[in-house]
């Protein structure tokens, strides 16, 4: 765990923002596999260049209730603004550390899309859908939404 906060302290001094997310589905309502419980998490990214809208971010999601944890190492968004919300479809590549019967670790794909709504220069909503190759279980495919909030220290962005 220390190394995972030095990674993303390191990384965030050159990232442009950090978002913290949970899943309030699951927090309210569990699934077929839990009861409710708390599934977090948190990410950093930045803009390819200044002028661009195209996004490269990392990622960790942590859900203590099942030992589960994913490291999102490459996370890539295209971010369609209109005026204070964005739109940013997206897709991602992740390691997956999950004890079952079926994988204990294994790598994943996922389907993004993001809608954000800029609350002030610095901070911004943001409620995100996924569609991931669940390779850590025998379903196929895992549907998954977060809310969460990102912080964002370049105001024109």
């Amino acid at each position: 765990m220390k190394k995972l906060i030095f990674i993303l302290l390191f990384t965030s001094i050159q990232a442009q923002e950090v978002s913290f997310r949970i899943d309030p589905m699951n927090a309210v309502f569990g699934s077929h596999v839990n009861k409710p419980a708390l599934n977090y998490k948190i990410g950093i990214a930045d803009y390819y260049n200044y002028d661009s809208r195209f996004m490269i971010g990392m990622e960790y999601e942590h859900f203590p209730t099942l030992n589960y944890y994913q490291w999102t190492w490459a996370k890539f968004d295209y971010d369609f603004e209109i005026g204070k919300f964005s739109i940013l479809p997206g897709v991602a590549l992740s390691q997956i550390y999950h004890k079952t019967s079926y994988s204990h670790n294994s790598m994943s794909y996922a389907f993004n899309l993001e809608f954000r709504y800029r609350l002030s220069n610095h901070f911004k909503l943001s409620l995100q859908f996924n569609r991931e190759r669940a390779s850590d279980i025998t379903q196929l495919w895992r549907d998954s939404s977060y809310t969460g909030i990102i912080y964002n220290w370049n105001k024109n962005k």
